[in-house]
């Protein structure tokens, strides 16, 4: 984190970040666990997919610089995650940039922003601590001259929403209907307030995991 934020400001007061090697669906996810004696306990694992030193090494730079911010995945615009990729890159030449083309853009869009300015990140966060809240007269304010076709790009919502298959019973039938949300918990929220009263009996996104009708998986954890 030190590292990061030499490049990048402040990071969050009061936080402890732990580092953890575990079978989940993400090459890697940071997310906060816990809040205790008003300290912020944050957990980024590692799938097994991480087992090469410079990958790994990589990896970490990205999620660390995601932990300067901690806002939700659906929050997260192409901002932030190009700044992610680009400082992963920087500190580990010797690292596969993701083939993933919205990263693959993302990170040209703040290599650009950063030769306009090298300071552009921090100086931003000056005015806005949360990359992905920046807006672009934020940017603008930096960066004057930077082309305001390109600051709206970085501004964009850097993941869509998912779309869900929602089976339930409405009037002793079941019925299928298909929703679009960033999350579990908001897909099952609008069938509810289009269809009050009726019960859900299980939920599945476009990847194929299933969800009860509360918005759990089937490891039980809840996705909000």
């Amino acid at each position: 984190m030190a590292c990061v934020e030499s490049h990048y400001g402040f990071s969050i007061p009061h936080c402890k970040f732990t580092v953890r090697i575990a079978q989940v669906p993400f090459d890697s996810i940071p997310h906060p666990i816990s809040t205790e004696n008003g300290i912020l306990n944050v957990l980024i694992l590692l799938s097994p997919a991480c087992h090469d030193p410079i990958a790994r090494r990589g990896t970490l730079i990205h999620e660390c610089t995601h932990c300067l911010f901690l806002v939700k995945k659906p929050e997260v615009n192409y901002l932030e995650e190009g700044a992610a990729e680009y400082l992963a890159c920087l500190l580990v030449p010797e690292l596969n940039p993701s083939p993933d083309l919205r990263y693959v853009e993302a990170h040209g869009l703040v290599r650009e922003l950063i030769h306009a300015r090298p300071d552009a990140i921090p100086r931003l966060r000056e005015i806005q601590p949360s990359l992905s809240i920046a807006t672009e007269s934020n940017i603008l304010q930096i960066v004057p001259d930077f082309p305001p076709d390109k600051t709206a790009l970085l501004t964009r919502k850097f993941y869509p929403p998912d779309k869900y298959t929602v089976l339930y019973l409405a009037d002793g039938k079941t019925v299928q209907q298909f929703v679009e949300a960033d999350y579990p918990v908001q897909a099952i929220e609008r069938i509810l307030t289009q269809r009050p009263g009726i019960a859900i009996q299980y939920m599945m996104d476009q990847q194929g995991n299933r969800y009860d009708a509360e918005g759990y998986e089937e490891d039980g954890e809840m996705l909000r």
